[in-house]
C-alpha cells in the first residue's frame, strides 16, 4: 500500500505496549482542553474541571466511560476552528475530507462516503441534541459555540441514530445569571475578513436571553490557471436567539430560533502539474508541461506553470462559463467526425444567458427547539426535545476538474425534519440509577440532480429523488453502583424502527441526427469492432422526428462520433418520456434492531477509574439514488450496516490534580459496511462490504507544568483492515496489471458476469486509519509589566500515512508521514477584557502527496479537492469582553 505501510503485527503489539506504558503513567481516554485557572494547595495550578453531556446529562467527564475527545468554546475561537473541517486535522482519530459534493466523515477510519444522495451519516452530528442529517450541514461555521464533543465508537443508547462509528455532539452557550458579552474580530491571509459577537443575560428575574451572530467572509486561497483570480471565495452568515425561562426551581424551558446561509464561490481543485504525452506526432517543449482536457472535442492545453511543485496555491477553477475557455487555448476539432460544437449544446439547453453561469455553492438552514425540563419532588427528571429543521442546498459545479467546464452538474437539497425526544431520568448518586426514553424523527428529502456533457454518449441526464424516513426507537439505561460507589455496572440498549420510501426518476435527452441512423453508415448497419450493444439493430431504436432529423432510444448507451459520415446535430430538450431504464422506481423498506451496551467500571482510588465496555450499533438500508445515474434494479438496495465495539478504558488524575490524563484500548468492528464503490464496468454503486476492523489505542495526557506552562499529549494508533471485501471496484492501475475479474472470472465464480471489474480487498489496509497521529500542545501565560498579560500557545501535529480514497482505494494522491502546526502570541489586558493576538495557522501545508508509480495513465494533471487547513495562512485576531 505504499512506504508507509508497516508489519501489521508488529503495529498491534506496539499499540498494546504503548497501551500498557499509557495505563502505567495514568493517561486518560480523552483530550483535556480546559484553561489552567485554580491554584492547588501546594501553590501549583489545578486544571480545571470538564463537564460533558455525552450521556444526555451534564457529568465530569472523568466520570463518563466513554472514550471522547471535547474542545471548549475557547480553544475553538483562538485555533481559528471555524469548521468540523479545520478541527479535524489536530484530532487524532478525526478525518473530513471536504468534498465539493459532500462530506466525507469518519471517526477510526469509519464513516459514510459516496455520491448516493440519500445516504445516512455512520458519524451523525446533533447540536444541542438535535440531529443534523445532512453530512453538508457541518459545511458552515461555527457560531458561539461553548462545547464541542466527539463521542468515539458506537453510541447505541444516546445518540442512537445511525451512529455506527460515533457522534458529533455540539452545545451552544446559554443565557447566563449574569450579562455578558462578548466579540472577536479577525483579519487574516487571503481576504478574510471575521466578526462573531453574543451577548447573553437576565431579562426579568425568570427570563434570561442569548443573542450571537457571525459574519465570516474569504476571498479564496488559491489561485486559477486560467482566469488569475483568487478561489474558492466564501462567505458565512448566522445568527441565533436562545430564550430560557425558569419560573421555578422545578421548570426551565429554552427556545431557540437559528439560521445560518454560506456561500461558496467558484470551488475546484487543486492541481499537481505532471509532465504527460503530447500531442500525436509532436514532441513536448522543454520545459512546457501538458494540461489535457478529458473530453474528445478539444485539443490538448499547453499550461507551463511558475514552478512544478505538486498541489501549489495554483488550481482549476469551476467558476468559468460551461463549455467555454479563451480562444487561444480551445479550438474545435473539426479534423474528427461526429464533433458537435458544445457552445450551441450549451445554448440549446440553457439559453443564450449561457456563458454568465458561474460554479456556486449555497445552502440555508433554519433550526428551531424547544427543550423542557421538569424536576419532580422525588428528583426524577423529565425532559421533553423538540426540534424542527429546514435546510436547502443549491450547487452547480464541473464534474470532471478540466480548466472550462465540460461536465457540467447541477444539484439540489431541501430537507425539513421534525424530531420529538422523551427522557425521564432519576437523580444521581443512588444505589440504582435509571434512564428510559422514546425517540421520532420524520424526515422529508426531496432531491433533484441534473448533468449536462460535452460529446459523451449521453448529454444530458436528470434524476429527481424523493424519500420519506421515519425513525422510531426506545431505548433505556440503569446503573448498578455497588462497593460503596466504587464499582458499578450500566446496561442499556436502544430498540429502532426505520421505515423508508423513496422514489427515483431518471430521464434525459438524446443526439438528434440528419442521417437515419439505420442507413446512414456504411453497410446501413454498426461500423465494424463496435460492440453490438451499441448499434442501431432494428427500426425500433430510430426515432423519427421529422423534417429529416432522427434519435435513438435512450437504453442505448451510444457515443455520436463511432458512426462513419454522421455528425450529432443537437440534443432533444428534456423529455420525460425519455426514461433511463424502465423507472421510475419505487420501493419501501421496514427494519428493526436492537443494539445492547453493557459497561462496567471500577474505581480502586478517588482519583482513578477503570472501565471496560462493550456496544453494539445499527444503520438501515437504504437505496442506491446515485448522483446522475440511474442503478439497475436489482443493485438499487442494500442492507444494514452493523457495528460491534469492546473498549478497555483507564483514566484518572495525579500530582495534586495537575495532572490527569488515560488511555483507551479498543477493537471495532463493522459489518456489511456501507460503502460507495467504482468499478470499470458498473460505474459507481452503493454497496456493502463484508466487513471491517480497526483496532488500537487512544491516549492523553494533560499537565500543568507551572503556574504559567500547561501541555497536552494526545493520540491515537489505529490498525485498520478489510477483513471482508470480494467486489470492490478495481482502479486503472489494477486493470492494466491484470488483477482486476474478467467476465470468464466472474462466470466461474458466482455463474454470471456480476463481478466484471472488480477485485478482492480482503486482508488490505483500510483507508483513512494511519498508524499513528500524535497532537501537542502548549500554552503559556505570564504577568507583563503588572497591567497585561503575555500568551502564547501551539499545537502541532504528526501523523503517519494513509490512503484516503474510500470509494477506489487508489493510491495516485495519498497521504505520506506529515506533520502541521498552529501557533498564536499576544498580548491582553491584565483582567481579561480584551486579547490581541498574531496567528499562524497550517504552518507546514499538510496535504496529499502524488506518486506517479499508481498513475498508469498520466494526463499531465493531478487534481484534489483541498481545503483552507491544507495552506499556510497569517492573521491578526482581536477578543473583547462587553460585560
Amino acid at each position: 500500500m505504499g512506504e508507509y505501510q508497516v508489519n501489521r503485527s508488529t503495529t498491534y503489539r506496539g499499540i498494546l505496549c504503548i497501551g500498557f506504558l499509557s495505563s502505567a503513567m495514568v493517561a486518560a481516554p480523552y483530550p483535556v482542553h480546559a484553561q489552567v485557572s485554580e491554584f492547588g494547595a501546594e501553590g501549583g495550578q489545578l486544571l480545571e474541571e470538564v463537564v460533558v453531556t455525552a450521556q444526555r446529562r451534564e457529568q465530569s467527564m472523568m466520570e463518563v466511560p466513554i472514550s471522547l475527545e471535547a474542545w471548549s468554546g475557547v480553544e475553538i475561537r483562538e485555533q481559528g476552528f471555524r469548521t468540523m473541517d479545520d478541527l479535524s486535522a489536530f484530532s487524532p482519530s478525526i478525518t473530513i475530507d471536504d468534498r465539493t459534493q459532500d462530506q466525507d466523515i469518519a471517526i477510526r477510519g469509519i464513516g459514510t462516503t459516496g455520491n448516493n444522495l440519500t445516504l445516512e451519516q455512520a458519524a451523525p452530528t446533533f447540536v444541542d441534541g438535535i440531529h443534523y442529517s445532512r453530512s453538508s450541514m457541518i459545511k458552515g461555521a461555527f457560531l458561539d459555540l461553548e462545547r464541542v464533543e466527539v463521542l468515539r465508537g458506537p453510541q447505541p443508547v444516546f445518540f442512537g441514530q445511525n451512529a455506527t462509528a460515533g457522534a458529533f455532539s455540539l452545545t451552544t452557550r446559554k443565557p447566563t445569571p449574569e450579562w455578558e458579552g462578548n466579540l472577536l474580530g479577525e483579519v487574516g491571509q487571503f481576504g478574510r475578513y471575521s466578526l462573531e459577537g453574543g451577548v447573553g443575560g437576565p431579562l426579568t428575574d425568570t427570563l434570561g436571553i442569548r443573542v450571537a451572530g457571525k459574519w465570516d467572509t474569504l476571498d479564496g486561497y488559491m489561485e486559477d490557471i486560467i482566469t488569475g483570480d483568487d478561489f474558492p471565495q466564501r462567505e458565512d452568515m448566522a445568527g441565533r436567539v436562545t430564550l430560557q425561562w425558569n419560573p421555578n426551581s422545578q421548570l426551565q424551558t429554552t427556545l431557540q430560533l437559528g439560521y445560518s446561509d454560506t456561500e461558496r464561490g467558484a470551488d475546484g481543485s487543486a492541481v499537481c502539474t505532471t509532465p504527460g504525452a503530447p500531442r500525436s506526432g509532436e514532441e513536448p517543449n522543454e520545459g512546457d508541461w501538458w494540461l489535457p482536457g478529458s473530453t474528445t472535442f478539444q485539443n490538448d492545453i499547453v499550461f507551463t506553470p511558475p514552478d512544478s511543485d505538486c498541489f501549489t496555491k495554483k488550481g482549476i477553477s469551476e467558476g468559468l462559463p460551461p463549455f467555454y475557455a479563451p480562444p487561444t487555448d480551445l479550438r474545435q476539432d473539426d479534423a474528427d467526425a461526429g464533433i458537435l460544437d458544445i457552445r450551441e449544446v450549451a445554448r440549446l439547453v440553457m439559453g443564450d444567458d449561457f456563458a454568465s453561469l458561474a460554479a456556486t455553492d449555497e445552502f440555508e438552514t433554519s433550526t428551531s427547539y424547544l427543550e423542557l425540563r421538569y424536576l419532580l419532588d422525588n428528583g426524577i427528571e423529565l425532559t421533553s426535545l423538540t426540534g424542527l429543521l429546514d435546510y436547502d442546498r443549491a450547487y452547480f459545479r464541473d464534474n470532471d476538474g478540466a480548466p472550462f467546464i465540460t461536465n457540467q452538474q447541477t444539484r439540489a437539497e431541501d430537507m425539513t425534519s421534525f424530531s420529538q425526544e422523551f427522557r425521564v431520568a432519576s437523580p444521581v448518586g443512588e444505589p440504582i440509577e435509571w434512564m428510559i426514553g422514546a425517540y421520532y424523527q420524520n424526515e422529508d428529502l426531496k432531491l433533484h440532480s441534473d448533468t449536462i456533457r460535452a460529446n459523451i454518449r449521453r448529454p444530458r441526464r436528470r434524476n429527481d429523488i424523493w424519500q420519506e424516513s421515519e425513525w422510531l426507537s426506545a431505548f433505556a439505561t440503569v446503573t448498578f453502583n455497588f462497593l460503596e460507589d466504587r464499582a458499578s455496572i450500566d446496561v442499556g440498549g436502544r430498540y429502532s424502527q426505520v421505515k423508508k420510501d423513496v422514489s427515483i426518476e431518471g430521464f434525459g435527452a438524446t443526439w438528434i441526427f440528419d442521417v437515419d441512423p439505420t442507413s446512414g453508415t456504411p453497410g446501413g448497419g454498426c461500423v465494424d469492432g463496435v460492440n453490438a450493444d451499441f448499434c442501431f439493430e432494428d427500426d425500433e431504436d430510430v426515432i423519427a422526428l421529422g423534417n429529416g432529423q432522427w434519435t435513438h432510444a435512450w437504453r442505448l448507451d451510444l457515443v455520436p462520433d463511432v458512426w462513419d459520415g454522421m455528425a450529432p446535430i443537437g440534443i432533444t430538450e428534456l423529455d420525460p418520456s425519455i426514461r433511463r431504464r424502465s423507472g421510475p422506481y419505487r420501493e419501501s423498506l421496514k427494519e428493526t434492531h436492537f443494539d445492547p451496551q453493557i459497561t462496567i467500571r471500577y474505581r480502586p482510588t478517588e482519583n482513578l477509574s477503570l472501565y471496560a465496555k462493550w456496544a453494539e450499533a445499527f444503520k438501515a438500508g437504504g437505496f442506491d439514488t446515485g448522483q446522475s445515474s440511474v442503478p439497475r434494479l436489482e443493485e438499487f438496495r442494500f442492507r444494514p450496516e452493523f457495528a460491534q465495539n469492546a473498549e478497555l478504558g483507564l483514566k484518572g488524575s495525579f500530582w495534586n490534580g495537575r495532572a490527569r490524563g488515560g488511555v483507551t484500548l479498543f477493537n471495532f468492528e463493522v459489518k456489511d459496511l456501507q460503502i460507495a464503490t467504482t468499478s470499470l464496468e458498473q460505474g459507481s454503486v452503493s454497496t456493502n462490504a463484508g466487513k471491517q476492523r480497526v483496532r488500537g489505542a487512544e491516549f492523553d495526557l494533560a499537565v500543568a507544568v507551572t503556574d504559567h506552562l500547561r501541555a497536552t499529549l494526545v493520540g491515537a494508533l489505529m490498525d485498520g483492515e478489510m477483513l471482508q471485501f470480494e467486489a470492490a471496484g478495481c482502479t486503472d492501475a489494477e486493470d492494466e496489471a491484470g488483477l482486476c475479474r474478467t467476465e470468464e472470472d466472474s462466470i466461474a465464480l458466482v455463474g454470471d458476469d456480476s463481478l466484471e471489474g472488480t477485485i478482492d480487498r480482503s486482508g488490505e489496509q483500510a483507508p483513512r486509519t494511519p498508524d499513528w497521529k500524535i497532537i501537542l500542545g502548549l500554552t503559556y501565560s505570564a504577568p507583563f509589566m503588572d497591567r497585561f498579560t503575555l500568551f502564547a500557545n501551539t499545537k502541532a501535529m504528526f501523523s503517519d500515512g494513509y490512503i484516503d480514497d474510500v470509494e477506489n482505494f487508489r493510491k495516485v494522491t495519498m497521504w505520506d508521514q506529515h506533520h502541521d502546526m498552529n501557533v498564536s502570541v499576544g498580548l491582553g489586558d491584565v483582567d481579561g477584557r480584551w486579547k490581541l493576538s498574531l496567528y499562524g495557522r497550517n504552518l507546514f501545508e499538510a496535504r496529499p502527496e502524488y506518486h506517479p508509480e499508481f498513475d498508469v495513465f498520466p494526463s499531465g494533471r493531478v487534481s484534489k479537492n483541498l481545503s483552507m487547513k491544507n495552506f499556510r495562512s497569517y492573521g491578526l485576531q482581536f477578543q473583547y469582553e462587553l460585560f
